[in-house]
């Protein structure tokens, strides 16, 4: 399990790969929305880990995509771009001007049109008719203040246009032009405002997210409930192998060849139990792991988003939140198990010395509990072995 990803991977600002550690940025690494994990992962790690091909195995879950259109078909993810962007005005980093071809360095936002300004295009902003009424923010204004503050320009790739509308039919964001193009309300799309959308969404991935922390609260619960049940197999191990050592530290030669028969019996038995708890351990932690990722990124993602940026997030994340609801891990058929030591023809050694002690497994698991029996006295059915003695 030592290529999963823990929690703690993910950074306080959502800059770093959680796969290379690696700074994302706007050129190379590029950060790209997984649709299983609801989680981010730089674009050249997911081209190393698909290998070119059509088809992309999850680094954080395994998860299979189909990819016909390779790793750059997934979506950016806009609120990592934008906290980068908010990072290097906080730092004094060179952003380039998105409103001139030199794109020359800028010194200033627009907070209406969202746009960067070098300082010949902050002058003609602030000179041009429909501009000049915009609020403008120099860099040295922006430092300090919070992420939340800071606006990215959300604009429709096919109209041009700022994006205002939700369409529910199609679970996208639109700019006007679409509503009365692709996204007709007489062509059966039910489109409402961006407000309005996210208000109702917004309430639907809290449910999800409320229900993803009280699973999380429960797969916690469980991983401690077979840690604990590993230790009780591991002592009643223990146990039995002092058991069989103490009786047989005190025989000669002739108990040796039974003394490592009983404790190879031990091992065995002991190593069956262990591998099918362990097994469950194992698969508890990994969906422990994905759902705590999963949950602490969609938080610190929306922390972060606008509306617009949320709707997106939401919309790609919740089917992969529902689908983790319905993960349960590995289920083992017992409460406690373990091994002991039978101290059986030890008073006979001499005519019973090859048939000296056994080895059986005792099984605690749970059942109903009879009328009568209080919540609080342990209730289990035990399950012991049967004894059977070797012959010669």
């Amino acid at each position: 399990m030592s290529d999963l990803v823990s929690v703690a991977a993910i950074k306080d600002l959502l800059t770093e790969c959680p796969i290379c550690i690696e700074h994302f940025d706007d050129a190379t690494r590029i950060p790209r929305r997984m649709p299983c994990c609801v989680q981010s992962i730089c674009q050249p790690c997911l081209e190393s880990y698909s290998g070119g091909a059509a088809t992309l195995s999850c680094p954080m879950c395994r998860r299979r995509h189909n990819l016909p259109g390779g790793v750059k078909s997934l979506p950016k993810e806009t609120v990592i771009l934008k906290t980068l962007d908010y990072l290097k005005i906080q730092k004094g980093l060179h952003l380039p001007c998105t409103d001139c071809p030199d794109k020359e360095i800028a010194v200033a936002q627009c907070d209406n049109c969202g746009t960067f300004l070098c300082s010949i295009c902050l002058s003609a902003h602030k000179r041009n008719t429909v501009s000049k009424t915009h609020t403008i923010n120099t860099f040295d204004e922006m430092k300090g203040r919070p992420l939340q503050s800071f606006r990215r320009l959300h604009q429709c790739s096919q109209h041009q246009q700022p994006v205002q509308f939700y369409c529910y039919t199609c679970d996208k964001v639109v700019c006007v032009s679409c509503t009365v193009v692709d996204h007709k309300e007489g062509k059966g799309h039910n489109v409402v405002s961006v407000n309005e959308a996210h208000q109702g969404k917004a309430k639907s991935i809290n449910d999800v997210l409320g229900k993803i922390e009280e699973k999380t609260k429960r797969l916690s619960e469980t991983e401690s409930a077979l840690q604990k049940k590993i230790e009780n197999i591991k002592l009643s191990m223990k146990v039995a192998r002092d058991d069989i050592n103490k009786i047989f530290d005190n025989l000669k030669d002739r108990l040796n060849q039974r003394r490592t028969i009983l404790l190879s019996d031990v091992e065995g038995k002991s190593a069956e139990n262990l591998k099918v708890t362990e097994e469950a351990l194992d698969s508890t932690r990994l969906l422990l792991t994905k759902v705590k990722s999963s949950s602490e990124y969609m938080r610190q993602m929306r922390n972060k988003a606008d509306k617009v940026e949320d709707l997106q997030v939401m919309g790609s994340s919740k089917a992969s939140l529902n689908s983790m609801l319905k993960e349960s891990p590995q289920e083992i058929p017992f409460d406690r198990t373990g091994v002991s030591f039978v101290q059986a023809n030890v008073q006979h050694l001499q005519n019973t010395i090859n048939v000296a002690g056994m080895v059986r497994s005792v099984t605690f698991s749970p059942t109903e509990r009879p009328n009568g029996i209080p919540d609080t006295a342990v209730h289990n059915v035990i399950t012991l072995e049967p004894a059977e003695f070797p012959t010669d």
